[in-house]
């Protein structure tokens, strides 16, 4: 486990948890609390977990994709919203 989590540090050694927390944590929130069981919601934290710890170059790809991540997340977030 120390293995793993020194290869973490040395992507992301100031905030190593922090780049994935925003879609697994909403990830979670829709399959946890709201009880949606969506393919996305599966896929997409496996994913960024993937990507964000992979190695250096996927590690660029999460940074060049996570505006568009975010987007996304706030896309989802509109339909609690839709009929206020």
């Amino acid at each position: 486990m120390t293995r793993l989590w020194q290869h973490m540090r040395t992507l992301w050694p100031r905030w190593t948890l922090l780049p994935p927390a925003p879609i697994v944590l909403w990830c979670a929130y829709c399959i946890v609390l709201r009880g949606e069981r969506r393919w996305e919601h599966i896929f997409l934290p496996l994913l960024i977990i993937g990507l964000a710890y992979g190695n250096a170059t996927s590690k660029k790809l999460v940074i060049g994709l996570y505006p568009l991540a975010l987007v996304g997340l706030a896309y989802d977030a509109m339909r609690f919203v839709k009929n206020v």
